[in-house]
């Protein structure tokens, strides 16, 4: 008996994708500094900005950007295009000796087997 399943992966590159720059530090007109910590700017927070609607979708829409958390000073934080290929994992199909099988029927044989082993 062979039990096994697959999962396609799904690219999900973007060309509008950015990431941090490590080497960003930036001084505001308080003296308040702020940097890329990881992926985070911790001295920041994002706030919403002007609305406006779009004809195609029909919908209302905001417009967000970063300020300080202290002084309120609008700041943008330097990055880089990332234009490095991703993935996300898409549907997973379940078998069953080649036989496809439910993900409810693959979890009860995969605990049958963790019962036997364990």
């Amino acid at each position: 008996m062979t039990l096994r399943f697959e999962r396609e992966m799904i690219e999900v590159t973007s060309m509008s994708a950015t990431k941090p720059d490590p080497a960003w530090r930036y001084t505001d007109r308080k003296g308040h500094e702020h940097q890329w910590v990881g992926d985070k700017t911790p001295t920041l927070v994002e706030v919403e900005g002007i609305g406006w609607w779009c004809e195609d979708c029909r919908e209302q829409h905001s417009d967000y950007h970063l300020v300080c958390a202290r002084c309120r000073e609008r700041i943008e934080p330097k990055t880089f295009p990332d234009t490095g290929v991703k993935y996300v994992a898409g549907p997973t199909r379940y078998y069953l000796d080649d036989e496809p099988i439910t993900k409810n029927e693959y979890d009860h044989l995969m605990e049958q087997a963790r019962e036997t082993t364990g």
